[in-house]
């Protein structure tokens, strides 16, 4: 991630339009072992087809960007295979009657519901701001926000189709 030690502003630079995003403030040690506070970030690269001033276009790329990580967060803790995967033994157990089955599958969205629901608050946060101080006051988090709880590896399910319900 970038970093500034001033808040980072909207720029061109080499014919791109540069928008600062998921912007927050840390403290680091310095190599004389004081703390200093920066700016972590993450850029959306833009044309520059629109002016730096139109925030409800850049409120509209931010929200394109948090939902890009949302995805990336959710697959990567549980690959689109994976998640077939523990969609099908779910079916598979509702069918058989098995709702050990069936409760150890419901904890993956369960999950899933927890990062929509924080995905949808940061998302709405950025789609009402009405400032650009507002815009870039919303910052995400997924992993340390809404760490699975549960891991639930499909090859565990698949062994309790043979074992009693």
């Amino acid at each position: 991630m970038p970093e500034s030690m001033h808040k980072p502003e909207i720029q061109r630079l080499q014919g791109k339009i540069l928008v600062p995003c998921n912007a927050r403030q840390v403290e680091r040690p310095t190599a004389d072992g004081q703390m200093e506070t920066v700016w972590v970030y993450t850029v959306v690269e833009a044309d520059p087809g629109h002016p730096i001033g139109d925030l409800a276009h850049w409120k509209q790329e931010t929200a394109r960007r948090l939902n890009l990580e949302l995805q990336g967060y959710i697959c990567s803790i549980y690959d689109i295979g994976t998640q077939v995967t523990l969609n099908g033994y779910a079916s598979r157990a509702l069918f058989e009657g098995r709702s050990d089955i069936v409760a150890e599958c419901r904890k993956v969205q369960d999950w899933v519901d927890q990062v929509l629901e924080y995905y949808d608050q940061r998302k709405q946060a950025l789609l009402t701001a009405e400032t650009e101080d507002e815009r870039m006051e919303v910052a995400w988090d997924f992993a340390a926000d809404v760490p699975p709880s549960d891991f639930v590896d499909w090859r565990n399910v698949r062994l309790m189709f043979g074992a009693q319900g």
